[in-house]
């Protein structure tokens, strides 16, 4: 008679609360691992405010995303002073025609990722000499948009690909959102360039390009950031969006990703899945962000094969800072 009670008894608990419980945990998981990444940066800073030894400018833009979105600011927060380090150092390697650049190497990514870092800390400091300087930044992206509406690797107006068209088209969306003046013409060729990226199972590197999950989670970000909605496009585009999300929410745990991309598609898919929200947030939050956490190391970074475990940390960190909607970027 126990043993049958006990298994009525079970049967009947609220399953939403059972869910809610392992919900809970996985947050509470998910905050200490984040706070132990915070840490690690802090302390991998390098002295002149840089983070890492290759591609330093879009790293240190990365890392510097990654610490506001916990809140940390160059006038607020725990870690402001590494932030106000990390500004410094991006402001300092600004070129007179705006090109961001250090002698680790750089290129358009880090351009842009540094953009967006700058034009994050002036939407909270509204400091001038920040926005100077941003918008030096800025017109140089103009001017680097090339015939087909698109960027590449190098500040020139010359080839194109998806990738970096996203990265830089998102940098332009969050100048125009803090009152820096960007031509409509832009955004709109950039967008066209976007679409002609679609394919039947998703979206392309470039026109006719192959289709990965990292890129069809960019190009979806992308439009969405446009403005293109599944719930009021029409024809191709709702076609498109429809097919990428249904294909990124099926593969989104495919092995297959090498280690290079694994968090560069999720920077980009996590923000797809909790824009889209509902059970493609939920069942994306459950199965991705356990296996991000169990990739932490023991000193609270994450490690990447193709340049430092400081980009790996800023990346985890960004991704599993989406639900706090610190940065408009990610904000649905």
């Amino acid at each position: 008679m126990t043993v049958l009670l006990l298994i009525f008894v079970l049967q009947s608990e609220d399953p939403d609360k059972q869910k809610e419980s392992d919900e809970q945990v996985l947050k509470r998981k998910i905050e200490k691992a984040t706070e132990k990444g915070l840490e690690y940066l802090v302390k991998s800073q390098n002295n002149d405010g840089s983070w890492g030894n290759n591609m330093t400018v879009g790293v240190t833009g990365l890392t510097c995303l990654a610490l506001m979105s916990a809140g940390n600011y160059t006038d607020r927060g725990k870690h402001s002073k590494a932030v106000t380090k990390g500004v410094k150092y991006l402001l300092s390697n600004i070129r007179e025609d705006g090109y961001i650049t250090d002698d680790t190497g750089s290129n358009m990514y880090s351009h842009a990722y540094a953009t967006l870092c700058l034009i994050q800390a002036y939407s909270m400091s509204q400091e001038d000499e920040i926005k100077t300087k941003v918008k030096k930044a800025i017109n140089l992206l103009i001017r680097c948009q090339n015939k087909d509406g698109g960027w590449r690797y190098n500040p020139t107006p010359q080839d194109a690909d998806l990738s970096v068209t996203v990265a830089v088209l998102q940098t332009l969306r969050s100048a125009r959102n803090v009152g820096i003046s960007v031509p409509k013409i832009t955004i709109e060729k950039g967008v066209n360039y976007v679409e002609k990226c679609i394919r039947p199972e998703g979206f392309g590197y470039q026109p006719g390009g192959h289709v990965t999950y990292a890129l069809t989670a960019a190009g979806i970000v992308c439009l969405n950031s446009a403005g293109y909605y599944i719930s009021n496009s029409k024809g191709k585009i709702k076609k498109a969006l429809e097919v990428s999300i249904n294909k990124l929410f099926t593969n989104m745990t495919n092995q297959q990703l090498s280690d290079s991309f694994y968090l560069y598609g999720n920077y980009y898919a996590s923000q797809a899945m909790y824009v889209f929200g509902g059970d493609y947030w939920i069942k994306y939050f459950k199965k991705i962000y356990p296996d991000i956490l169990t990739k932490q190391n023991s000193d609270g970074s994450w490690s990447d094969n193709s340049y430092t475990n400081s980009f790996g940390t800023a990346m985890s960190l960004l991704v599993l800072q989406v639900p706090n909607e610190q940065s408009p970027i990610f904000q649905r």
